[in-house]
């Protein structure tokens, strides 16, 4: 996961957290509210439907008693026409008032007569009370024996009506009286109560809560807005403060990739350009930061002296590399010089003027090629001239007991080596590999196979024995043996030669077995096409 992907995932764990706290405690206050709010109403209609229970229990044994165990009133419900009815009449009027007023029944009481056409009605002070004529014609319409609400005369009333002897007797009780003593009895100005004969569903904007006792329901509910009134700024600041909050999240990721990330990845990018091998490459962009600045200007300036020191360690490198190049070109054997110039010497007491004349062509040759200029390598037909050169001063040496054959293929001629490269192998089979009567056979291949040069060395002469084949691979590993001392410092100089120029693939092999003969191949990579003068592939 990238740093800007950390960030932002940081960000997000700590925002969303903190957005969830605020919307969690705003509603849990808000639930809050709502429940004390609904407890509230609750409570407040609980009791007042149990005190609107006991006037209605009142009411009712009242009733009762008075048709019941009342004299008046019995007298009067049996509605004889006469002085006893109207007597009866006025003292059981005067007995219901006095009731009424110690008892905490009814808000009126009424009595229709049907026989003689009469009624009684009685309304408490102070309580309004519906228009008798309305209040008969509303008693003939309601169930009996039961509480119903209804309205008469523009008032919500709970009346109970009973019939017995011709006679509709009952009571009602104001509800609107009730409902106006609750609603002013509230803080709330939308607070609203209802009572109705079965529970009634709540809206969603409204909290409320509700109680029945004996049938009849009420319900106190006020505006869910203005009961969270208190709670409006509070909430609205805590869900203002939670959208800033989310809002803020592209912004501050924004700003920390602006000042922060970007400048992390232009130094992340110069460093790869680095790795890629660009020591051009230098950060352009500007930062706000002045501490970013100076990270730049720091990385900028370390690039500038990074190149100086490479551009130094390879001048140098290709100083020390020259250097050893040359010396291991002056790293001539004394005995090939002694025997070359004993040959002469030789030549010279046989008086053959002609074959002296050669051996000194040769030899003025051989170091003419070898000091040649500084070049590292030079062309592939000139070793073969110097090779050829030394077969026929070697046969002069050991009476034409030597055979030289070239198998060469036509890429080849292109190839540029270190000089005397292929000689001092084909001097080293010559040495080691001729032997008393016997012609020697070197066949000195060379051919070229996608980009990589291989030549073969290959003798017939008398091998190697196992210790020595394992000791001269070993000294073509590239492994340090000092323990052989100046023991075929030959071939360990060829060696390090063909990696110098060439580069660690460049190997050498060999093959031999005893009395059969022996093979070295060369090997390295060669892109044909390079400058006349100087190999393309050099190292």
């Amino acid at each position: 996961m990238t740093l800007y992907k950390k960030i932002i995932l940081f960000i997000v764990l700590l925002i969303f957290p903190l957005n969830l706290i605020a919307i969690s405690v705003t509603r849990k206050a808000v639930d809050t509210t709502v429940d004390q709010m609904e407890m509230a109403d609750h409570q407040l209609a609980s009791t007042h439907m149990k005190e609107l229970g006991i006037r209605m229990r009142a009411a009712i044994s009242m009733l009762y008693y008075f048709s019941t165990d009342d004299t008046d009133c019995i007298q009067m419900m049996r509605q004889q026409s006469g002085e006893d009815y109207v007597k009866a009449k006025l003292q059981f009027f005067v007995k219901l008032q006095n009731w009424a007023y110690l008892a905490d029944g009814a808000d009126g009481y009424f009595y229709y007569l049907k026989k003689t056409n009469d009624e009684l009605y009685y309304g408490t002070e102070g309580i309004p009370k519906p228009d008798s004529a309305v209040l008969c014609e509303t008693v003939e319409s309601i169930p009996l024996q039961r509480w119903s609400i209804c309205t008469i005369d523009g008032m919500t009333c709970l009346v109970l009506v009973q019939d017995r002897k011709d006679t509709l007797y009952g009571c009602w009780i104001n509800l609107d009286s009730i409902s106006q003593n609750i609603i002013s009895g509230m803080e709330y100005q939308s607070t609203d109560v209802s009572f109705t004969q079965s529970k009634m569903k709540m809206g969603k904007d409204r909290v409320g809560a509700s109680f029945t006792e004996h049938g009849v329901t009420l319900t106190v509910s006020q505006d869910r807005r203005e009961v969270l009134y208190n709670l409006a700024f509070e909430s609205t600041l805590l869900y203002i403060v939670a959208i800033v909050y989310l809002a803020a999240v592209p912004v501050l990721c924004g700003y920390i990739y602006r000042f922060l990330l970007r400048p992390l990845k232009a130094v992340s990018k110069a460093a790869s350009e680095i790795r890629q091998g660009d020591l051009e490459y230098r950060i352009k962009e500007k930062s706000s930061s002045p501490e970013y600045s100076e990270v730049f200007h720091a990385f900028n300036k370390m690039l500038d002296e990074l190149k100086t020191n490479k551009i130094d360690y390879y001048q140098k490198e290709a100083e020390r590399r020259k250097l050893e190049l040359y010396n291991l070109r002056l790293q001539i054997r004394p005995h090939f010089l002694v025997n070359v110039i004993s040959l002469i010497y030789t030549l010279a007491q046989r008086q053959e003027t002609d074959a002296v004349q050669e051996a000194l062509l040769y030899l003025s040759d051989y170091f003419r090629y070898m000091f040649r200029g500084n070049n590292e390598t030079e062309p592939f037909k000139q070793e073969e001239e110097v090779i050829r050169g030394y077969g026929k001063i070697a046969n002069y040496r050991y009476r034409n007991r030597l055979a030289l054959c070239f198998d060469i293929t036509p890429e080849i001629d292109k190839v540029r080596i270190p000089p005397l490269l292929l000689h001092n192998f084909v001097e080293n089979t010559v040495k080691h590999g001729i032997c008393q009567g016997k012609v020697l056979h070197v066949q000195i291949r060379g051919r070229y196979k996608e980009g990589i040069v291989i030549f073969e060395i290959q003798d017939d002469g008398i091998g190697m024995d196992s210790q020595t084949l394992e000791h001269t691979r070993e000294i073509f590993s590239g492994k340090p043996d000092l323990s052989y001392g100046n023991e075929h410092i030959g071939l360990r100089y060829c060696y390090r030669r063909l990696t110098a120029v060439f580069g660690e693939t460049a190997s050498i092999t060999v093959q031999s077995e005893q009395d059969v003969g022996t093979c070295f191949t060369i090997c390295f990579p060669y892109e044909i096409g390079g400058d006349d003068d100087e190999p393309a592939d050099c190292k």
